[in-house]
């Protein structure tokens, strides 16, 4: 599920909360097909970079959570040679 606010100083702003049962199925979803195609044109809308970050659940398994944070930081690293990404 997810939910989305705008800024309300910074109305060009938008944050986006979502949540999934784990990070493989976060996973599985940034690979999807609508997913690659929203974000191929994505850039054409930023004006600055995305800002992302990832929080587990206290009922998460711990192995999951180092998992999900390994790979949010390779995203982050292949996405900071891009001048925009959004994870």
């Amino acid at each position: 599920s997810y939910e989305y606010f705008a800024g309300v100083t910074e109305t060009n702003q938008v944050v986006l909360l979502q949540e999934w049962t784990d990070a493989e199925c976060l996973q599985g979803h940034y690979q999807s097909s609508h997913m690659e195609e929203f974000l191929s044109k994505l850039g054409l809308y930023l004006e600055s970079e995305v800002i992302t970050r990832t929080y587990a659940s206290p009922d998460e398994p711990v192995a999951q959570r180092a998992d999900a944070r390994d790979e949010a930081e390779r995203k982050r690293t292949a996405a900071s040679k891009a001048p925009q990404t959004i994870h």
